[in-house]
């Protein structure tokens, strides 16, 4: 789980939606922010539209956090992002997941 102090909070987030830039894959789409108010911040959201079963999003945003988490320390100070998933990403496996959020992270330079 990532610290609560790497996280956008819901005071954040409305400011940061607006000045991000996005990024785009097949399940999965990424908005970056590099002036942000908060040190290296990530959000994930899977909302209802990917799955009515709140274990299912759950299970989606917690693999997530765990893929990013061990990246913090190569992240550039100053980036907020938020990860969103889309509907195709459910059933993935873990590696599936994996790839695709790096090399949006990679294609966005956060990594």
């Amino acid at each position: 789980m990532l610290p609560q102090k790497n996280r956008i909070g819901k005071k954040l987030f409305p400011e940061f939606i607006r000045k991000a830039k996005t990024f785009s894959s097949d399940n999965v789409y990424l908005k970056v922010s590099r002036d942000c108010q908060k040190n290296k911040a990530f959000a994930f959201i899977a909302s209802l539209k990917v799955s009515k079963k709140a274990v299912e999003r759950n299970k989606l945003k917690r693999i997530a956090r765990a893929i990013t988490s061990p990246m913090l320390k190569d992240v550039p100070s100053g980036i907020c992002a938020a990860v969103f998933f889309k509907p195709t990403m459910l059933g993935k496996k873990y590696t599936e997941i994996r790839d695709e959020i790096i090399s949006l992270y990679k294609k966005a330079k956060i990594i």
